[in-house]
């Protein structure tokens, strides 16, 4: 590549930039080239007049941006979201008795819109009176707005990721060969518009009960990520909820939004009225947030509805399982330290199998974190995701088992995966340091404001814990000294030290 075709990205990602609040990385620089040289033989221009018509041609906008923001979505992506939003979100808002507004912000090729639909009409069977919804699917790109409106989508549509609720789709839809078909019907639930969140027109102010904006804001720069995020809020009704993708919860802070932490997952809600000036910022996990009568009514029959914990068979099971308790988050903390340790295999003693009786949990912890980690570093990767699915059985989903999915992703080669989990671990527990670390590095090549945040929490979280003796099981062979100079040197070379 040309001096002078890194110039020509360097500008236009400058423009597009300044046009939607998105910054491209480096690596996405020939994206941008391509669809500049296409958009250059389309109107018979060279690059500077090309640069020139972006300024005074809103066709020539419209027709450049839809080259490079092409977003790659699929039916019901973050299985957990969905989930919620059916289990808890859904049946409270339908409990009010009124029609319901749900906007996909940035809906891409449509599968999240079509995945609102099938979330409301899963939920509604449960509910007795007819129901009247509406979607608004928006996006700045014109051609993503057309393939949803024709509604017809390929397997690369249907994931891993939101398979437990693929099965609403079958009556929204069916199969034409090798294509999924929306029905009409599901398709007239859906209004699409071409907009730009940075500048477009905004449905009316208070008039969204649910807005899904996920793995937007993420590649936004702090002032224009607040702007955006001011203008979704404007449109949500006091009491209505907003959803992003989860690397981005950690990064939002904003006066009128309260951070819901239900199932393992986390969202927002729009106070109904102004905080006071010390419940500003984030809501921390573990600390729930007074919410409407309906949502925690919802949210208690939905526990009740819970499976019981299925016994696991390993060497610490108690006689008696009536007595064993379910491990709280002291318990996986002490679980961590006591796999960690070199005394987990003796006889005797507190602390081991042969201990006293109310350590039980943690000794189960402990047991299941060695055996999860071992099967990682045997490369075992589906025998580790099943004992993570046991342990999120035993223990509920809590910032080890997040952290050590996101280490089975990474060896896996999918860093965006890890990345969203590791976020999610800090969201257990902003001091997890090993997953501050984690996240940090994996930012440090193309979000390095990002990375130097995480970073510095990292590094303030080991200030805490001088030792580190409780993670040794998680640090793949190295101890805690060697991580710390690995943070110190990650910042000096991101010029933020």
């Amino acid at each position: 590549m040309s001096n002078s075709d890194h110039s020509v990205i360097a500008e236009l990602a400058g423009w597009i930039e300044d046009e939607t609040g998105n910054r491209f990385p480096e690596t996405h620089g020939g994206t941008i080239l391509k669809a500049a040289e296409t958009r250059c033989r389309e109107l018979g221009v060279d690059h500077a007049e090309l640069r020139s018509r972006l300024a005074s041609d809103e066709e020539v906008r419209k027709g450049f941006l839809d080259g490079v923001m092409i977003g790659e979505t699929y039916f019901f992506r973050d299985s957990r979201q969905f989930s919620i939003l059916m289990s808890f979100v859904l049946p409270a808002l339908m409990a009010e008795r009124r029609p319901l507004q749900l906007w996909s912000a940035t809906c891409a090729s449509g599968e999240e819109a079509i995945s609102l639909v099938a979330a409301v009409e899963g939920a509604r069977k449960d509910y007795p009176e007819p129901l009247d919804y509406r979607v608004l699917a928006t996006d700045i790109n014109e051609g993503s707005l057309s393939l949803l409106r024709a509604g017809s989508y390929g397997m690369g549509s249907f994931r891993e990721d939101g398979r437990e609720h693929q099965l609403l789709l079958e009556a929204l839809g069916k199969w034409v060969g090798e294509e999924w078909q929306a029905s009409p019907s599901c398709l007239e639930r859906i209004t699409t518009r071409r907009l730009n969140l940075l500048s477009g027109a905004l449905p009316p102010p208070d008039s969204m009960d649910v807005i899904f904006c996920r793995n937007t804001l993420l590649y936004m720069k702090a002032d224009r990520k607040q702007q955006a995020l001011d203008r979704l809020v404007s449109t949500l009704r006091p009491g209505g909820f907003l959803f992003l993708a989860s690397p981005e919860v950690p990064m939002i802070r904003h006066p009128g939004l309260e951070t819901i932490e239900c199932g393992g997952g986390f969202f927002f809600r729009k106070l109904c009225s102004p905080p006071s000036a010390k419940d500003r910022g984030l809501v921390r996990p573990g600390r729930m947030p007074s919410r409407p009568a309906s949502l925690a009514s919802a949210e208690r029959g939905a526990r009740h509805r819970q499976a019981p914990i299925k016994p696991l068979s390993d060497p610490l099971r108690s006689r008696d399982r009536s007595a064993a308790r379910p491990p709280g988050l002291v318990d996986i903390g002490r679980g961590l330290a006591l796999a960690s340790s070199r005394g987990l295999g003796s006889q005797s003693g507190p602390g081991t199998a042969q201990g006293v009786e109310a350590e039980e949990p943690s000794l189960r912890v402990a047991v299941m974190i060695r055996s999860i980690v071992a099967a990682i570093h045997a490369n075992s990767f589906d025998r580790a995701e099943a004992l993570l699915g046991d342990f999120d059985e035993f223990a509920t989903e809590n910032h080890v088992s997040q952290y050590l999915r996101a280490l089975c992703a990474k060896h896996r080669g999918d860093l965006a995966a890890a990345i969203e989990l590791w976020e999610r671990a800090r969201l257990f527990d902003p001091k997890f340091w090993p997953a501050l670390f984690h996240a940090g590095l994996a930012y440090s090549g193309e979000w390095p404001d990002r990375a130097g945040s995480l970073l510095r929490e990292c590094l303030a979280a080991m200030d805490s814990d001088p030792a580190g003796d409780a993670f040794t099981i998680l640090l793949e062979g190295f101890d805690a000294q060697y991580y710390r100079r690995m943070a110190a040197r990650l910042l000096s070379r991101l010029g933020q030290d």
